[in-house]
């Protein structure tokens, strides 16, 4: 979600929602028992250079909320199409001072709480 929004620029949005639309219609044709996804965590607005393209950087204060608005709508999404949905987003909005020095990634300790929280998720 976070890559999506920050390469596609003004337009990320509405790419993305296009784009898993048709990947759910794929996944139907499938015979999958079961699918699962995982919702994106949250984004900082200090992202660290190197993460957005230079043409880009601008998107650093929006794209928490692009995240928040696509994490919504595929939300949604799942409900509506009867995919099981892990939000990432709830679980680990007030960790987000454990993230690392880029403002990307996460540290150990949230990383093993994730998997926790992913596992305890898949044993239900």
């Amino acid at each position: 979600t976070q890559w999506d929004a920050s390469r596609w620029g003004s337009t990320g949005p509405q790419a993305f929602k296009d784009n898993v639309v048709k990947l759910f219609d794929k996944l139907q044709g499938y015979k999958i028992p079961h699918i699962v996804w995982v919702v994106a965590p949250p984004v900082s607005q200090h992202l660290k250079k190197g993460f957005l393209l230079p043409a880009l950087e601008f998107l650093a204060t929006f794209l928490p909320f692009y995240v928040l608005e696509a994490n919504s709508y595929v939300a949604k999404l799942c409900r509506a199409r009867g995919v099981a949905c892990l939000d990432f987003h709830y679980h680990l909005r007030f960790l987000c001072g454990s993230r690392d020095f880029d403002g990307t990634h996460w540290n150990t300790a949230v990383v093993r709480y994730a998997t926790n929280v992913l596992l305890t998720f898949l044993s239900f």
